[in-house]
């Protein structure tokens, strides 16, 4: 098999165009893997920016949400305890 440094794929390289065909490193069936994990490669690595940037921009608003329930539940809690102070005195 080549060496690693013949294996890396063109930065730029779209999915139309295989960077390693006609590279003498690689024979017909190799160049095509190598092409196909190249692909996979970039498409995980978008599917991981995007995962990353939707984390983070649903983190804050979701936090903002989750602090007013979270006053909400509190005033339900002192509510509910206080009823039940009240229901066992009678």
């Amino acid at each position: 098999m080549a060496s690693t440094s013949s294996a890396t794929p063109i930065p730029g390289a779209t999915d139309d165009e295989n960077p390693y065909e006609g590279n003498p490193a690689f024979s017909p069936l190799q160049a095509q893997v190598l092409n196909e994990y190249a692909k996979l490669n970039r498409s995980i690595k978008s599917t991981t920016g995007l995962i990353a940037e939707i984390n983070d921009a649903k983190n804050d608003a979701l936090l903002t949400e989750l602090r007013g329930l979270e006053r909400q539940m509190g005033l339900v809690l002192t509510l509910v305890a206080r009823s039940w102070i009240v229901l066992c005195r009678q």
